[in-house]
């Protein structure tokens, strides 16, 4: 499985809305990319992906921006990474044939990683984020 850089950043374009787009206007584009260190004009590319998926809202003009179209606690970052990617798979395509035990036992592992990294990703919330990163020390792993 790779996730594209675009998916990496729009995690992280996400995240920022969750944290930082006010309620009654959204954030600017450039508010985000500034925060975020996503080039400008690719976030936009971003934007729009998220906000075809129905995962975020946009109003253009002086008092526009973009916002979370639904509440973080429902949002997950496997909904973000294939609202951008597409489908999340590391399992290959199902074969007809018949296959070796060999094969058998390669694919069966496929599909232990691809339902652990589901797991992960289906289960992990904007919501969630947002919690980590505003508690920094917690995730402070220094020894």
């Amino acid at each position: 499985m790779r996730i594209s850089e675009k998916a990496k950043y729009g995690v992280k374009a996400v995240l920022d809305l969750t944290m930082h787009a006010p309620e009654d206007r959204g954030a600017r584009s450039a508010e985000v990319a500034r925060r975020t260190g996503v080039p400008e004009k690719f976030l936009e590319t971003i934007l729009r992906d998220l906000r075809e998926a129905g995962l975020i809202s946009s109003k253009r003009g002086p008092d526009g921006g973009h916002w979370l179209a639904r509440d973080p606690a429902r949002v997950t970052v496997a909904a973000v990474l294939e609202a951008i990617d597409g489908p999340l798979s590391v399992a290959p395509a199902r074969n007809r044939g018949a296959l070796s035990p060999e094969e058998v036992c390669i694919r069966s592992l496929w599909a232990r990683v691809e339902v652990a990294v589901h797991g992960v990703l289906g289960d992990t919330t904007l919501d969630d984020l947002r919690r980590q990163a505003s508690a920094p020390d917690a995730l402070d792993y220094s020894i």
